[in-house]
């Protein structure tokens, strides 16, 4: 229901007996103005067992199979290697990331925490990125683990590129998990659980370590992402009306904005 149109009328004339609630939709709208997901125009009681025995259930078989799930956007199925790297397998487009890239060696940050690691594709390339202009980074990276790929990853990276990347596995609300953690970071990238209170929860623990920048991916959602839960552009939206942010977004999905603090 679009909330325009629900209090813009009598929306709290709801009838008060047991099933008020589900007649109040009923009484608010005519039938012209909504439209039916499954099965109009009843003639029994859905509540009873007959009713489903009598057709209903294969009805709603029929109409489950029809029922065709969003797809993964193409680029994030089988992301476009990063300035020629097919691996390690980094899931923010290119043309973002180096932007970010950018943006943590004009602001001399010298220590990072990433919240979310996945493959290790982010560590490895800032790694390589930060080697390449003869500067040292020290990069901790909040896992909840159990992908070996993540490990190997961050171990080449830190060999490759002789440059300080430690893993700190658990989950980033956990006070275990916090206590693993140095005081201070210049930097923090938030790419972790992509539900609303959680990613306002990893802002919160980012913020509280007293960074310069933080950055969140994801601020974007396609119908997929929205599909799978993801509100990081909620939050994002209101952390636009309270801090100093910048962006870059360059499709129907993805994006990576910064909080400047």
């Amino acid at each position: 229901m679009r909330h325009i149109d629900v209090f813009s009328r009598e929306y709290r004339n709801v009838p008060n007996f047991y099933g008020g609630v589900e007649a109040w939709p009923g009484l608010l709208f005519k039938q012209h103005e909504t439209g039916c997901l499954f099965m109009d125009n009843l003639k029994q009681l859905p509540y009873h067992d007959l009713f489903w025995r009598n057709g209903a259930n294969e009805a709603f078989r029929r109409w489950n199979a029809q029922v065709r799930p969003i797809p993964v956007p193409v680029d994030l199925a089988e992301p476009i290697p990063y300035e020629g790297h097919g691996w390690p397998r980094l899931e923010q487009k290119p043309e973002e990331f180096g932007w970010w890239i950018r943006l943590l060696l004009s602001n001399n940050v010298r220590s990072l925490l990433t919240i979310g690691a996945m493959c290790g594709g982010a560590e490895w390339h800032i790694a390589r990125a930060f080697r390449e202009q003869g500067r040292d980074i020290q990069i901790t990276a909040i896992d909840l683990g159990g992908r070996q790929e993540l490990e190997g990853t961050l171990y080449d990276a830190q060999t490759r590129f002789e440059q300080s990347i430690r893993l700190v596995v658990g989950s980033s609300s956990s006070t275990e998990t916090r206590r693993l953690l140095a005081e201070n970071y210049e930097a923090v990238f938030i790419d972790a659980d992509h539900s609303y209170f959680a990613s306002r929860e990893d802002f919160l623990l980012a913020k509280s370590l007293a960074p310069r920048l933080i950055g969140f991916h994801d601020i974007v959602d396609s119908d997929w992402h929205a599909s799978e839960r993801c509100c990081v552009s909620r939050l994002w939206a209101e952390l636009v009306q309270e801090h100093q942010t910048e962006q870059q977004a360059s499709g129907e999905w993805g994006g990576i904005g910064v909080v400047r603090l």
